[in-house]
């Protein structure tokens, strides 16, 4: 029997894109009320057989214009498609299912593949700097590093603030595993009622990525390839002082402290110790792909390879990805498919001493000695010599292997209902060795036993989900429900190892049997998680003017005691298309206001990312618990143990309750598109030191506890404009802004304010109190510099107490805030702010005139602060900036800012608003150029298509502060209390690339 009782025919035809001539791919072609359906192909045409001569043919496709064609007996149908300014009906994925731009009730935003793909970045994470309102992302320059993530401010003290990430609904800690090509898009979960359906895991805001697959309907195999190489240098040439200034600095020291001064007669060297620790650097990446669906299947199947050569010299990291992907229509009613995620990585790492080591060696000083030897700086400074550093100590390598496999089976029993179960397996195994060789540079840096250390971590991570999803429409209501459970099993295990005097002759002999087993020091530890979790969502849409969602998590873990290990997470979202009322007509008619949003959520989530075992109390043993038992003599040794922390037996969740409001709107014919939110986000049961008496028998003298409530508010903007002038010519404009502000507002009774972070002389600078931000830097309040020693005596407070007799010309004068004559930490320090700025931005631009495209990127900070940690933490002789130099106190009234070479003399090291600067800077993050071969030329290659791009990744940072990098982020997970602080920070990168897009 045919369709409608009559013949069918077999269409065939052409699609192209309206603005630029060329053919549209993978463009969806269906029969309206039916399962017949195909796409376009590689070169825009498509093959449709069964169609009734007057059926209707749907041809959309993701951000462009649907079309209804007629095909009234026709065989022969060609189209052409235009963009959608307003996108309102573009798909887009959140928790276990996905939704129409136009249905969202929440805040959340969307990064497509083609913004992430301009990046040459090594995580995919990088690309979104200054893309997205709300989202924090801080880089560091070591090759393969994972960046700092912060949604929406700093909601902990002691837990990990990273957000949770979902790779097609696989719940993992980071994504430096995937490649930028695998990658379609990136959804940010930011508010309490987008993410509650993740639950206890949502507390620090979601990622949703979605990586690429064949397409949805019957389509050739496709080739693409993406490549680049380029070469990166460092993005800021930090100035230290030279030879001559470093002596000038060294004799106004010596005259202060009064001592003779070092005779540099014999040192004639001016060495640049950063310049030899720095080197330019190759990058390139590659990635190959083939994909397709053969009518009943769909498959992607992608190989990747990354290099990226550091900026310090010994460093560097390569990684191969393969990941293949297919989905399999069994029949109607069941689905199956399969992710795999493959991923081998190699890394050097730098070395943070040696880096250090370059900064403070005094330029005086040559590399070599004469004879060829390393030269030996403790003749001037106690330091080492950073080249040998980088010499002896390169050999640190990490390898690691991440497998990420899922399945999942899709039954359809009915139009409306669906069932999905997955099942996903993610595992890791990674190996570090450090070796170092015998060696002797000076009695002070030397390694007279050669060294070797090897750690083995893994972990096993068990998920299965499952979903049952209802969606229905009757006349005016839309309404969809979902509900499901997902169970996880989480274990891993590390096994570190060290053994001396060990023969090298090539890594095969590193191992730790082939050492001295006397010197053999074995340690391991292991973790095991295991949660279960109820879930369900609901939405509702009247008239399509008028939406609801709601949500409902019920989650279980055993990271917790028994009596507080379930804990619920709902949520509410609203909202109403007021465009869609019959009084906005005339506006919507004229193009003014096309389309108007307003939006209210609530939800609650939380946060079991917390230190495990927080609340066991342990049993240590070790040799300082050992004891003799036995008379006078005895050699009996008996094994000790004690317990040397108290743990909270009632830690229980840090929870996250938000409500967002805000609206969107468009206007314009959709040319212009603005969005608004204000919220407002309190974590309560924050955990959070409290203090106890060391005489207990405990080495620590605080306990976990959930005695803090931590608020973050502020307003995030998003402000788009996108025009078409006419065939050849488009461009787009776009800027977001987003301002937090932090702060503790409960604390228990009982639980004090702690200081934490890098400290000199025992003297920290972070503080964290009730009030203010978390990790804010708490310093003494620098009011000038001394000029004469009348102005010590002078200095004293109201009774007549000298504040700092013990000063000299030159050093920093500190306010006596409570006027008591004496200088302390609690009474004389004042906030001057954190690391979190008040506010972060991106400015957007794209341009395409006929076969170029143009794009550039723009971001930045601001309200921040950072402490400038390597200019105060010295012990004698070290060099100097070239800021320092130049601006310093060098006689009376030459400086009341800076202070005089003796910056680690007295009380000049402590904690104090000059050792903290701006961290605000603005950044081209990134520019690129593209043409793309017209289509007819391609083809006469055997191409389909044609793109070759330059791009300069991070090529200008202007910033005040003087230092290498404005941006404090290290290589691994930084605690909310210990950022910001400038010590052996790996420096940014600029990057400059040449590549290519093809698809054949």
């Amino acid at each position: 029997m045919t369709m409608y009782g009559q013949e069918n025919i077999t269409v065939r035809g052409i699609v192209t894109e309206r603005e630029t001539g060329e053919s549209a791919i993978g463009v969806s072609v269906v029969v309206r009320g039916s399962s017949i359906g195909t796409a376009t192909s590689i070169d825009g045409d498509y093959s449709l057989s069964n169609v009734p001569k007057n059926a209707v043919l749907v041809f959309s496709s993701i951000g462009r214009m649907s079309q209804a064609v007629e095909v009234n007996g026709q065989t022969v149908l060609n189209v052409v498609l235009s963009e959608d300014a307003a996108l309102l009906d573009e798909i887009v994925v959140v928790g276990y299912g996905t939704q129409t731009v136009r249905d969202l009730t929440a805040p959340i935003a969307v990064v497509k593949a083609s913004d992430i793909s301009k990046q040459a970045v090594a995580n995919p994470m990088q690309a979104l700097q200054g893309k997205v309102s709300g989202v924090m992302v801080s880089t560091s320059g070591a090759p393969g590093s994972s960046p700092s993530i912060r949604i929406r401010g700093l909601g902990t003290v002691e837990s990990n603030a990273s957000p949770l990430y979902v790779v097609d609904d696989m719940f993992v800690s980071d994504i430096s595993f995937l490649s930028s090509n695998d990658i379609e898009s990136m959804t940010i979960l930011k508010d309490a009622s987008s993410s509650a359906i993740y639950g206890v895991r949502a507390a620090n805001g979601v990622v949703l990525i979605t990586t690429k697959k064949g397409s949805r309907y019957e389509q050739k195999p496709t080739i693409d390839y993406n490549g680049y190489v380029g070469v990166q240098s460092l993005s800021n040439n930090f100035k230290m002082s030279n030879s001559e200034q470093y002596k000038t600095l060294m004799g106004e020291k010596s005259a202060i402290q009064n001592v003779k001064p070092i005779d540099f007669t014999n040192y004639t060297a001016d060495t640049d110790w950063l310049d030899q620790a720095v080197q330019s650097a190759m990058m390139h990446s590659h990635g190959l792909s083939i994909s397709g669906n053969t009518g009943k299947s769909n498959y992607f199947v992608g190989l990747n390879y990354l290099s990226q050569e550091g900026v310090i010299i010994n460093s560097d990291y390569q990684r191969t990805n393969l990941r293949a992907a297919q989905d399999i229509n069994v029949n109607k009613y069941i689905k199956a498919g399969y992710n795999i995620n493959l991923s081998y990585a190699d890394q050097n790492n730098t070395n943070g001493d040696a880096l250090g080591s370059a900064f403070y060696t005094p330029p005086v000083i040559p590399v070599f000695n004469a004879d060829g030897s390393y030269s030996d700086p403790s003749e001037v400074v106690r330091i080492a010599n950073s080249a040998a550093q980088f010499h002896y100590n390169k050999f640190n390598k990490t390898k690691g292997f991440k497998y990420l496999p899922n399945i999942y089976l899709e039954v359809k029993p009915l139009a409306d209902l669906k069932l999905k179960s997955s099942f996903t397996l993610d595992g890791s195994n990674s190996n570090n060795k450090v070796y170092v060789p015998v060696y002797r540079v000076s009695d002070s840096q030397k390694n007279e036993l050669s060294t070797f250390r090897k750690s083995d971590d893994s972990y096993m991570n068990y998920t299965f989900d499952n979903t049952l999803t209802y969606s229905k429409v009757i006349n005016k209501h839309r309404f969809s429900a979902m509900a499901g459970f997902s169970m996880i099993h989480f274990h891993s295990s590390w096994l570190e190892a060290s053994v001396s005097d060990i023969s090298y002759i090539g890594e095969s002999s590193l191992y730790i049997k082939n050492g001295d087993q006397s010197t053999l020091k074995v340690n391991d530890d292991g973790e095991k998680i295991r949660s279960l979790s109820y879930f369900g969502r609901f939405f509702y849409a009247h008239d399509d003017k008028y939406l609801l969602t709601t949500t409902l998590r019920r989650d279980g873990s055993s990271t917790f005691p028994s009596a507080n290990r379930w804990a619920t997470a709902p949520s509410v979202g609203l909202a109403w298309i007021a465009s869609e009322e019959g009084f906005m007509n005339s506006l919507r008619e004229s193009k003014t206001i096309d389309y108007l949003k307003l939006r209210a959520s609530w939800g609650i989530m939380g946060n079991n990312n917390v230190p495990q075992n927080a609340y066991r109390t342990v049993v240590n043993s070790g040799g300082e618990f050992s004891t003799v038992f036995g008379p006078w003599g005895s050699a009996n040794i008996s094994q000790g143990a004690n317990i040397t922390a108290i743990k909270e037996s009632t830690l229980t969740w840090e929870t996250v309750r938000e409500y967002d409001l805000g609206f969107e709107i468009k206007m314009l014919n959709s040319r212009l598109d603005f969005e608004l939110d204000y919220y407002h986000r309190t974590t309560r049961d924050a955990i959070f030191p409290f203090p106890v008496m060391g005489v207990n028998g405990s080495t620590s003298y605080s306990i976990l506890r959930n005695n803090a409530d931590i608020l973050n508010k502020g307003f995030e903007f998003t402000l788009g404009w996108h025009d078409k002038i006419n065939d050849d010519f488009s461009y787009n404009l776009g800027f977001n802004l987003a301002i937090n502000k932090n702060e503790i507002v409960k604390l228990a009774p009982g639980t004090i304010p702690f200081f934490s972070g890098n400290s000199v002389n025992g003297s920290q600078a972070i503080y964290t109190q009730l009030g203010r931000p978390v990790g804010e830097f708490y310093v003494y309040d620098v009011i000038g510099i001394f000029q004469n020693e009348q102005e010590i005596l002078d200095y004293k407070s109201s009774n007549g107490t000298p504040i700092q007799p013990e000063a000299k010309p030159g050093d920093f004068k500190y306010a006596d805030l409570n006027d008591d004559g004496i200088l302390d930490d609690l009474n004389d320090r004042t906030s001057i702010g954190s690391y979190m700025p008040k506010g972060v931005y991106g400015i957007n631009l794209g341009l395409n005139y006929k076969a170029i495209d143009f794009s550039m990127d723009i971001q930045g900070v601001w309200g921040n602060k950072i402490y400038n940690f390597k200019r105060v933490q010295r012990f004698g002789n070290e060099n100097y900036d070239h800021d320092f130099y130049t601006n310093r106190w060098n006689g009376e009234n030459s400086s009341n800012t800076y202070p005089s070479a003796d910056i680690n003399g007295r009380k000049n090291p402590l904690p104090n608003t000059f050792w903290i600067e701006s961290g605000a800077y603005i950044r081209l993050r990134n520019i690129q150029l593209g043409y793309t071969i017209p289509e007819m030329s391609s083809k006469k290659m055997g191409i389909s298509k044609l793109r070759l791009f330059v791009t300069a990744q991070n090529p200008l940072t202007l910033f005040g502060y003087n230092g290498m990098t404005p941006e404090m982020s290290g290589t691994g997970v930084q605690k909310a209390t210990e950022q910001g602080i400038d010590n052996q920070i790996y420096p940014s990168s600029a990057t400059y690339t040449f590549g290519v897009n093809l698809k054949f």
